[in-house]
């Protein structure tokens, strides 16, 4: 069975995290995400749904993570950000 996986940013003011975090693609979500979508996930403690921006798609996990949540929603039909965003905030 093929499995996805998306590296997200999370987009808050409120959480200072500089760092991308792995979630799992729903397999009906397959057909329909893309870099630059952005989503609803599960975050922190008390697992509130915070909105991130998908930044890389993978087939397979290169590390073993312990509690792998998945997206919760794609929010949008189109991503809403480009590659050249993307350069940028990688650059930032």
């Amino acid at each position: 069975m093929l499995e996805l996986y998306a590296e997200v940013i999370i987009n808050s003011d409120a959480v200072d995290i500089d760092k991308p975090f792995t979630y799992k693609v729903k397999e009906e979500d397959f057909e329909t995400i893309q870099v630059g979508h952005r989503v609803k996930v599960s975050f922190g403690g008390r697992n509130n749904l915070i909105e991130a921006f998908v930044i890389g798609l993978k087939c397979e996990l290169l590390e073993e993570i312990k509690r792998l949540k998945s997206i919760s929603k794609v929010l949008d039909k189109e991503p809403i950000l480009t590659r050249d965003d993307l350069k940028l905030i990688s650059f930032l």
